[in-house]
């Protein structure tokens, strides 16, 4: 019975190892990197926004690069620059851990381990212990419809 045990914990281990170990990059963009830096990336995006005041950054607009299969949000920072907080992807041409838009459910938890969903989500946190960055898989009718890399500021 101990054996069992430990062997699952190990195995449970394992899975939020992999999770950890998968590059939290979309085409070499990552969170907290720079404008330039993503525009370095990426180049030009196709449009960019400003959102509304966010109440998680003393009340300032977002910025949003808008690239094709690909939402860049940035939030600013402290030296008065933008840093990236999520990246969304929007088009199944692009990928996180080799997971796309329209996989299944159950390719993801193959990939980041087992987790229970949160109304309809899979969450899976990475980084460093109470940093807030989590890849966020949305699934309908058992296929996943938005991924997202975030980091919660608030």
């Amino acid at each position: 019975m101990r054996l069992i045990l430990a062997l699952s914990a190990l195995a449970m281990t394992l899975q939020m190892a992999e999770a950890d170990t998968i590059k939290a990059t979309i085409d070499g963009v990552t969170l907290n990197i720079s404008t330039e830096a993503v525009k370095k990336q990426l180049g030009a995006p196709q449009k960019e926004t400003m959102g509304e005041p966010n109440a998680c950054n003393e009340d300032l607009p977002d910025m949003q690069l808008h690239y094709d299969g690909v939402l860049v949000t940035l939030s600013k920072d402290a030296d008065g620059g933008y840093r990236v907080t999520s990246i969304d992807l929007t088009s199944p041409n692009r990928s996180l851990g080799n997971i796309r838009i329209g996989d299944t459910a159950q390719k993801v938890q193959e990939v980041f381990g087992a987790t229970d969903p949160v109304q309809d989500t899979l969450s899976y946190d990475f980084g460093e212990p109470g940093s807030g960055q989590t890849y966020e898989f949305t699934v309908q009718n058992g296929t996943v419809s938005h991924i997202k890399l975030n980091t919660y500021m608030c």
